[in-house]
């Protein structure tokens, strides 16, 4: 037999389509058959839900089910009544102070919403959160020197061919390798073969020339032009002598 049976007791009473004395109590017999065999069979098993955390069902002896205790462990208590078991943390942490460098923020959990702390990106930084537990900081390094109201270098700079535009005022202790270009709009290959040579002003006589401008005056053509024409009432003659020669 593989359930309890059903005893007919009729419509009403005596009218004779209900189960007979026999036939009733052969039901009876074999319901409390099937109800004392039923005690062997495991009729209750517990179950542990979830995939995690550990579960408080241990196991099950024929009549009983056995659940594991639930103890506090470090700076947790437990309480219960008839219908919870309350979990209690004693000596938690109630805030956080959080220094930063132009002051600090505190984290309390004296409100009644969760302590929250907002990391945000700044100029040319971003923060993007990538898994549950990481938290990405991005600079964006394009334009990042027009920020700088005192750019400096802490080292040499290495421009890797790029060219330098747009530059005002340049000041340099020296300048080396090839410099191309114009000063004051002057070309100065066109003068370069002034420089690549030794300049060779001729030979000097000595005891003949005794200053700069006696050189000129020797080395070159002079033309004094001609003298006005002296008034009436100016007696005298000029006489601008004779210049030696070299």
């Amino acid at each position: 037999m593989s359930q309890l049976q059903n005893i007919n007791v009729g419509n009403i009473a005596n009218d004779g389509s209900g189960d007979d004395l026999r036939e009733a109590f052969i039901k009876v017999n074999n319901n409390l058959l099937y109800l004392e065999n039923a005690t062997l069979e495991p009729l209750v098993e517990g179950n542990n839900l979830g995939g995690t955390g550990e579960g408080i069902y241990a196991s099950k002896d024929p009549n009983t089910l056995n659940f594991k205790e639930l103890i506090g462990g470090n700076n947790v208590s437990l309480s219960s009544n008839n219908t919870s078991i309350t979990i209690d943390s004693e000596g938690g942490i109630s805030n956080i102070l959080i220094m930063v460098d132009n002051g600090h923020v505190m984290l309390d959990d004296s409100g009644d919403s969760v302590p929250q702390l907002d990391i945000l990106g700044g100029s040319l930084i971003t923060t993007n959160p990538v898994m549950p537990n990481q938290i990405f900081i991005d600079l964006d390094d394009r334009g990042i020197l027009a920020h700088d109201q005192e750019p400096a270098l802490s080292s040499s700079l290495q421009a890797n061919g790029n060219g330098i535009q747009n530059a005002g005022i340049v000041s340099a202790n020296l300048f080396q390798g090839p410099v191309r270009g114009t000063v004051y709009d002057v070309d100065i290959r066109d003068i370069n073969e002034y420089f690549s040579n030794n300049w060779d002003f001729g030979a000097i006589i000595p005891g003949q020339i005794t200053s700069f401008i006696e050189y000129l005056t020797i080395t070159n053509d002079l033309d004094l032009g001609s003298i006005a024409e002296v008034p009436e009432f100016v007696e005298f003659d000029i006489d601008l002598g004779e210049l030696f020669n070299v």
